[in-house]
């Protein structure tokens, strides 16, 4: 993944300056991936979410930092941000893991409860969560989404992109973050020996899917679609007690 903000080596995928996009990807369609919305702060994308229900977003932590919750919205039914028609609802609560650990990216999750209920349309739904019991296969694929950049350092987007990456087992993935703690609470995906697909800035909090459930949120890596680092995820399965507990769900 890519930086997400610098820190050390750790690079979490939150948008800095003006970049925004998915590596390697392709145009995705809103109707395909109605459950994916833009967060945004003082009018401004900065990550990615998904649509869990009427009044709940669920994102990464590193994505909300900011004490100001009433200048976060959220954009959704638009597979393009200079739409004027999209759905924009401002933000109520939001609610970050207890366990949160910048430093390391782990427990990279928050919750934000909207101002007003989303009303569902074909471009608006919600995506079911991955259950507990879930078990994932090392090189099964994945979906993932978002207006990140199209590569490092590279240009902004306003059209929403989609690219499908390999899961990475946690033992592989530990072995190549040799420096980085690979926790419970991730999941890695990417392509390892050839790179050059992966999330990037401004996907942060977006969706990682397989079989239509909501598996992971984009969370960090080094740098953006390199080999040998695959993009690291929030593992879903592990915090769906947290996010039950938190909204009801």
């Amino acid at each position: 993944m890519a930086t997400r903000q610098v820190e050390t080596q750790i690079q979490l995928l939150i948008l800095p300056a003006d970049e925004s996009r998915i590596v390697g990807g392709q145009p995705a369609s809103i109707d395909e991936h109605p459950y994916q919305v833009s967060l945004r702060f003082n009018n401004r994308h900065v990550c990615g979410g998904s649509i869990i229900s009427e009044q709940w977003i669920v994102t990464a932590a590193h994505c909300v930092q900011s004490p100001l919750v009433r200048f976060f919205s959220i954009k959704a039914g638009t597979s393009d941000l200079t739409e004027d028609n999209a759905t924009v609802v401002t933000a109520e609560e939001i609610i970050t893991h207890e366990s949160y650990d910048r430093s390391i990216a782990d427990y990279d999750i928050a919750l934000i409860r909207l101002e007003k209920r989303l009303v569902y349309s074909s471009r608006i739904k919600p995506i079911l969560l991955a259950p507990i019991a879930d078990h994932y296969t090392a090189g099964s694929n994945a979906m993932v989404t978002g207006w990140g950049i199209l590569r490092n350092n590279g240009p902004l987007t306003t059209r929403l992109r989609k690219v499908q990456v390999p899961l990475v087992s946690s033992a592989q993935c530990s072995r190549l973050y040799v420096t980085r703690p690979i926790t419970r609470r991730m999941i890695c995906a990417g392509y390892v020996n050839a790179g050059g697909k992966d999330a990037c800035q401004g996907d942060s909090g977006g969706p990682l899917v397989q079989h239509d459930k909501l598996i992971g949120i984009v969370s960090w890596g080094f740098g953006c679609a390199r080999p040998s680092y695959p993009g690291v995820y929030t593992r879903v399965t592990v915090l769906r007690s947290w996010i039950t507990e938190k909204t009801g769900l």
